[in-house]
């Protein structure tokens, strides 16, 4: 038997190597969940549309949210804390010049991430005991359980796609105008070392099934198209 720790992206992504391989896997965590009453706000707005929700079902899942001119300190999820709650009380962690954010929640931090999902740079890992050519097939494994949003463009030469191309996200009026201001300078770029491209997101846009371009992404998506991770663990 096999013991794995926490069901973040990492923990999940090992079960599920060895689950593969035929290998009995026991995951063992804390499980912190978003509280029912805010379960059942998300819901029930995943099982509409977004021109059915109503101001106060939106005000519920943005109440928590706060922002300045220095950042974001503390993204919550559906209006709740939950993937933080517990860590100060039971882990005796000290944090000297360097930030840690762990978390007990089932999913861990993937509750909140930005669903990011651009490879390492070989680059990366020059001076480590281990090649580009030895994550590709990890790689695929990974993007495969996701099910990304990504599509081929130039950052494809440094940063291979490792899985089949996709929709992709539909960009908004800000993006085109960027991606197009950069296009039409691409030579300028190139000749600085300049690449550029769109982002990869760990975000379902499957035909039917996908982005409602709700406006909720940093709140918490109703309909569960972001990735978390503890989402595997059934």
């Amino acid at each position: 038997m096999f013991y794995v720790i926490g069901s973040g992206p990492s923990g999940i992504a090992c079960a599920l190597g060895l689950l593969e391989r035929g290998l009995p896997v026991t995951v063992l965590d804390y499980g912190n969940d978003l509280e029912p009453q805010l379960r059942a706000v998300a819901d029930r707005m995943g099982a509409s549309e977004p021109s059915e929700w109503t101001a106060e079902d939106r005000g519920v899942l943005k109440r928590a949210a706060y922002s300045d001119f220095s950042g974001i300190p503390l993204k919550p999820a559906y209006g709740s804390f939950f993937p933080y709650r517990g860590d100060e009380e039971l882990l005796a962690v000290e944090r000297d010049g360097i930030d840690l954010l762990p978390s007990f929640a089932k999913g861990g931090l993937s509750n909140v991430w930005g669903a990011a999902i651009l490879p390492y740079h070989s680059s990366d890992l020059e001076g480590w005991p281990i090649a580009m050519e030895s994550l590709a097939p990890h790689y695929r494994a990974v993007l495969k359980a996701i099910g990304p949003s990504l599509a081929r463009d130039d950052l494809s030469r440094d940063f291979p796609l490792y899985a089949e191309e996709g929709r992709g996200l539909r960009l908004s009026s800000q993006m085109q105008a960027l991606l197009g201001d950069l296009d039409a300078r691409r030579g300028e770029l190139s000749k600085r070392g300049i690449t550029f491209g769109r982002a990869r997101l760990a975000v379902k846009d499957e035909v039917g099934a996908g982005c409602r371009y709700c406006g909720l992404c940093l709140y918490g998506c109703p309909y569960r198209l972001i990735f978390n991770s503890g989402d595997l663990l059934a």
